[in-house]
């Protein structure tokens, strides 16, 4: 059963699962009571509880700087499945210009976002929990920037970073952590939401 667990200052006492890899996930909190004044004239159709969405969902995305742990499924050289856990982390975002000049000093060759979009960067911290001992988990999961429409965006060109700063293609094992950035086109001055999937599960972030 996959399970999402998210910690920060934004959120708070929330306990999430999931039935399988894209299953519903589940939020349980607590609701306030609240005390009804005498003169107040009480309906008898009790009123339904307002359905929370599921933090990781798109219409819930994990806040900037808060920490999403999820149950995840992996594989080994033989094809056999391994039951992990791990955390992800997205901070210190910067867009546009700042963004165009920090890849520029990066390397050079990267190339300028087309009309009507810009770059944007973000840092990555994705640590494995849990997992083989033996058999590692390979940070191959990618990022894929959602517009406000829920379209993916396009990516006419890939962000590469200097001295081995870009996320991914690592190997982890319980207990190892790995720290990266991810650069993406997205549309210019507009809000996006970012996906992580790394195959198995799928977590939406917002970058505010």
């Amino acid at each position: 059963m996959k399970k999402i667990v998210l910690s920060g200052l934004m959120v708070a006492s929330l306990t999430l699962a999931a039935c399988s890899s894209n299953g519903d996930v589940t939020v349980t909190s607590k609701s306030s009571e609240k005390e009804i004044p005498a003169t107040t004239e009480v309906s008898k159709e009790k009123e339904e509880p307002k359905k929370e969405s599921a933090v990781g969902k798109r219409s819930n995305p994990v806040p900037l700087n808060s920490t999403a742990t999820v149950d995840t499924i992996y594989f080994d050289d033989d094809s056999n499945q391994i039951e992990g856990n791990i955390s992800i982390t997205l901070s210190n975002v910067i867009r546009g210009q700042e963004a165009f000049d920090f890849l520029i000093d990066a390397n050079q060759f990267n190339d300028e976002a087309p009309e009507g979009k810009e770059w944007l960067i973000f840092d990555v911290a994705l640590k494995l929990n849990s997992g083989s001992e033996d058999d590692a988990y390979h940070t191959m999961g990618h990022f894929i920037a959602v517009d406000s429409t829920g379209a993916e965006v396009a990516q006419e060109s890939y962000a590469t970073f200097a001295n081995d700063e870009g996320f991914g293609f690592k190997d982890l094992y319980p207990g190892g952590e790995t720290v990266g950035k991810v650069g993406l086109l997205v549309p210019a001055g507009h809000d996006v939401l970012v996906e992580f999937n790394d195959f198995d599960t799928k977590v939406f972030f917002s970058l505010k």
